[in-house]
């Protein structure tokens, strides 16, 4: 009985291989493989155990084996020794993964097979090794993960029947494969199926790889053909996800009882698209340094972190180190783990100390605008709330046209604002300064600009612009006692090759000049002394590289800043 049942398991499997092009051995034509590994009592990978016979002397020999359903491995041998098999001859398209020898898959259906000799299929049938690739698919948030039945192939080349074509991850690697004949079609549609029927996931792709259908197509030109391991639902082989860290050093802030997130353009990987409350950091052994682990496929991604979880609590990434406006970003190429780590609101891994809260006075010429009855404001990233959260109205000066407003600013040394005439409203930005300050902002990653300036610590009054211009419309003007000199005119304005700078103290101090790039960095300096009185001096420019710099004039207590633009 125990005979009998497992005789009724076993599957017969008839193998055919046409030599008719071959010069056949005498010592007959046969078959070897791994059988005994699977169903007991067969040999395995003995070369001369199972002969192969042609009756009708057609060049076609045959043997029937009766075996237990799996996936075995084989090849045919002109002979009856090693060194008379086909060695390494076996096509790619139907060989076993990771070997030369032939692959066959046995299920519970007697099936029959036929071989040319060194060959994938019957002679004039082409033959397709079908890939798919599901490593992104699996390790997506929420994924469902392969299917009971396993992964399928349907096309036009076996009739669209979903459960038919069945494919195999032979190695483990999520990788699903097998290869099937295609008769003589010089091109196939497919798609690949988790699963055995249509109401399973399928693929549906755009036209870069497919038909309007969302099928793919492809051409075959050749007998035998192997396809890219094409990612699930993609035009494209695809890189397994690589683990990514972020974290962010929070040690310069207080960090809010709403915790600290990381908000970005996750959305393809799963993740909330742009949420400031969507992915939690955490800070598990107290050090102030905050991280979170995402699986993210090969790309370019824009993030940013947040203390809190609602914008507004969002960093600002200085220009020397931001993707787009204020927005950090990372590119992946492998599945290789990376770690990123940034002090808030800065480029270093760690933190720098910011300098020292100081007072600023900001001012803009409103000479050529109708001024809203609410007046001006001004909205910047170092307000609390940050940007039209914070806003901060202006005040009229005595000079007709110029409205101010004295802050005091803390934290990083890069600060971003613009000035807006009326009141702010993050939904409607059409009384925002806009693409007039372009060439003199930055981007804010959102299709606007920013003006920007890096403080220093000391009290400083910036420069006078026109509104929603790059254009400087007058001196420095805010109150007179803020002032580091009197009467600051500095031109050209934008600079080639050298500027003047006149000025005048109306007591004895010391008085010295420095240049700064956008990054912060002196680039020149000049010390005039201490003096009283109306001084013009002249800067050398014309071994800088073009650009927009601030130039302070410092009394050794505070600084009077100009942006400049050299040409």
């Amino acid at each position: 009985m125990v005979v009998c049942s497992v005789m009724s398991a076993q599957t017969a499997v008839t193998l055919n291989v046409d030599l008719s092009g071959q010069t056949v051995s005498a010592d007959g034509v046969h078959v070897a493989g791994n059988f005994g590994d699977i169903t007991a009592g067969l040999p395995v990978w003995d070369p001369a155990a199972t002969e192969m016979t042609d009756p009708d002397s057609d060049g076609i020999y045959s043997v029937t084996l009766n075996l237990l359903p799996g996936v075995y491995q084989f090849k045919f041998v002109n002979g009856n020794a090693w060194g008379a098999d086909e060695g390494d001859g076996v096509p790619l398209a139907c060989r076993y993964p990771g070997s030369n020898n032939r692959e066959l898959v046995v299920g519970t259906s007697a099936i029959e097979r036929t071989f040319v000799w060194q060959g994938c299929g019957p002679e004039g049938e082409k033959v397709v090794r079908f890939r798919v690739d599901m490593n992104t698919y699996i390790d997506a948030p929420g994924s469902p993960g392969i299917h009971p039945a396993g992964m399928h192939v349907a096309g036009d080349f076996q009739g669209w029947v979903a459960s038919d074509s069945p494919l195999y991850d032979y190695d483990g690697n999520n990788i699903w494969e097998a290869y099937y004949s295609i008769g003589d079609l010089d091109a196939i549609e497919f798609k690949y199926i988790n699963g055995t029927d249509w109401s399973n996931p399928t693929e549906h792709l755009s036209t870069e790889c497919g038909v309007e259908s969302g099928n793919r197509l492809e051409v075959i030109t050749e007998t035998n053909t192997v396809l890219p391991a094409y990612c699930f639902n993609s035009c494209s082989t695809c890189t397994l996800p690589a683990q990514v860290t972020f974290k962010v050093d929070m040690s310069l802030q207080t960090v809010s009882p709403n915790g600290v997130h990381l908000a970005g353009g996750f959305e393809a990987a799963g993740y909330p698209n742009w949420n400031p409350g969507g992915i939690a950091m955490t800070d598990d052994d107290g050090d102030n340094i905050y991280e979170v682990t995402l699986s993210l496929p090969a790309g370019s991604y824009e993030y940013k972190y947040v203390n809190g979880n609602e914008w507004g609590g969002d960093e600002a990434a200085p220009i020397e180190c931001a993707a787009g406006g204020t927005n950090r970003g990372i590119t992946i190429t492998s599945d290789e783990p990376i770690t990123v780590q940034h002090c808030f609101g800065q480029c270093n891994e760690t933190c720098v100390a910011d300098p020292d809260p100081a007072e600023i006075t900001f001012s803009v010429n409103m000479s050529n605008e109708t001024i809203d009855p609410a007046g001006p404001y001004l909205i910047g990233s170092f307000t609390s709330p940050a940007w039209q959260a914070g806003a901060i109205q202006l005040q009229e000066s005595a000079v007709a046209g110029i409205w101010y407003a004295t802050v005091t600013v803390s934290g990083p040394a890069q600060i971003y604002y613009k000035f807006v005439n009326g009141i702010p409203d993050a939904a409607d930005e059409s009384n925002s300064e806009a693409d007039g300050i372009a060439e003199c902002g930055a981007s804010n990653g959102l299709g606007g600009y920013n003006r920007t300036h890096i403080r220093t610590g000391n009290p400083e009054t910036l420069t006078t612009p026109c509104f929603n211009s790059c254009e400087i419309c007058g001196t420095i003007i805010s109150v007179e006692e803020n002032n580091v000199v009197n009467g600051l005119l500095v031109y050209p304005n934008p600079v080639e090759d050298a500027m003047n700078i006149r000025f005048s103290n109306s007591v004895a101090q010391k008085i010295t000049i420095n240049l700064y790039n956008n990054m912060g960095q002196l680039v020149t300096s000049q010390d005039l002394g201490t003096f009283a009185g109306e001084r013009l001096t002249t800067l050398n420019t014309a071994e800088l590289a073009s650009g927009i710099y601030t130039l302070a004039i410092s009394n050794g207590i505070k600084n009077q800043v100009v942006r400049i633009s050299v040409k």
